[in-house]
């Protein structure tokens, strides 16, 4: 028979995240992610196999432990520390309106605060360096205008490169068709990356 954590693992990361929230499967990953760990951590420090693993077991000191275990043990950094805690936190601000009775429990490890590291400074460009980024690909072949098109909608978008590595044909044929239809607002060089009739390169907007 499955544990109480199993069984409330499984509904957080499906029906709470999944469905509920409609997280986006990166996200679900790395929340899965850190529940693994935490199995590790209970069976090769605690020697508590996953079959074993019960809600009881998993306290503040404990979470604890495991944060210390992932900073010792396999040299994670504070940001990441910081990632594995916030999934956590996630899971237990859920449980407690699940199980009321558990609700003390669940706020003490709300309380564990994040570890503290200097942020580094965020470089960004200046325009004028955003313009020659986008004038380097050549357009007058095919692989010019694949690499013009990626960066110039990553820049257009601020999406995350790993967005742009999962998207397939029809989301942009979707946004092409949007912009067509005047549905979105893009920056005026955009549709001329992604060859839409009509439209003349302007630049990079200041």
């Amino acid at each position: 028979m499955a544990t109480d954590f199993a069984v409330s693992l499984r509904r957080f990361l499906t029906d709470h995240l999944a469905g509920l929230r409609g997280c986006s499967p990166n996200t679900i990953v790395s929340y899965r992610d850190t529940f693994k760990l935490l199995i590790c951590y209970f069976r090769d420090e605690r020697s508590i196999p996953p079959e074993r693993l019960t809600l009881e077991l998993i306290d503040i000191a404990a979470v604890t432990g495991f944060l210390t275990w992932l900073r010792t043990s396999r040299h994670n950094s504070p940001s990441t520390c910081n990632q594995r805690l916030a999934a956590i936190s996630s899971f237990y601000s859920w449980l407690q309106s699940q199980d009321p009775a558990r609700m003390a429990c669940c706020q003490d490890i709300l309380a564990i605060p994040s570890s503290k590291h200097d942020r580094p400074a965020v470089a960004h460009l200046t325009v004028e360096q955003t313009r020659l980024l986008l004038a380097l690909p050549d357009r007058s072949t095919r692989q010019g205008r694949r690499d013009a098109t990626l960066l110039a909608t990553l820049y257009d978008t601020a999406a995350r490169v790993q967005d742009r590595t999962s998207a397939e044909v029809g989301h942009t044929n979707a946004r092409k068709r949007a912009c067509e239809q005047g549905l979105c607002r893009l920056r005026r060089d955009l549709p001329v990356c992604l060859q839409i009739p009509g439209y003349s390169a302007a630049g990079v907007k200041s």
